[in-house]
């Protein structure tokens, strides 16, 4: 033995300095303590600055291939952005309250997602942070890829308005 301790894989960090998450198996169930709710992962969506977004629906669901009406936002418990969207959430789009502010408000679209649940989840020796909202569609850079990376006239008024439209109900 020479004395030297074996070197520990460092974990991948973003240049923001947040550690990323290990990927997590889609299938794997987690538990929201506080809702008492259990959400099956599906497969990752995409990765953003502290952390990955999966695909996800409700565990005594059984998704047809590509149908997870929620995401599930993950972070190591370390980091701390998701921590405090996770407390806007909670405060602030539960489904009711996102209805109730809709209908006095007269909008038809908010441009936020509902809160369904969060908590903590051990996988593979880490812990983890989670947030489970409403899934939207295709993200607009996946639809302008599609269209060939260009739009045409009409959906860019649209997209447009759309925007316009969420700023300044």
């Amino acid at each position: 033995m020479t004395g030297r301790a074996k070197k520990v894989a460092a974990s991948k960090k973003k240049a923001n300095g947040y550690k990323m998450p290990a990927p997590i198996a889609t299938g794997e169930i987690i538990h929201d303590t506080t809702m008492k709710k259990k959400w099956r992962i599906g497969p990752s969506i995409g990765v953003g600055g502290f952390g990955e977004i999966y695909s996800a629906c409700d565990h005594d669901s059984t998704p047809k291939s590509s149908n997870y009406p929620f995401v599930v936002k993950i972070e190591p418990h370390e980091n701390g952005p998701l921590f405090v969207e996770k407390h806007f959430y909670i405060r602030n789009a539960k489904m009711d309250d996102i209805t109730s502010f809709m209908k006095r408000k007269k909008l038809s679209c908010l441009g936020m997602p509902s809160y369904y649940g969060n908590g903590s989840h051990n996988y593979k020796g880490e812990k983890y942070r989670y947030l489970v909202l409403e899934r939207y569609g295709k993200d607009l850079w996946s639809l302008f890829i599609d269209s060939g990376r260009s739009f045409p006239a009409p959906t860019v008024f649209q997209i447009g308005l759309q925007m316009v439209s969420l700023l300044y109900p």
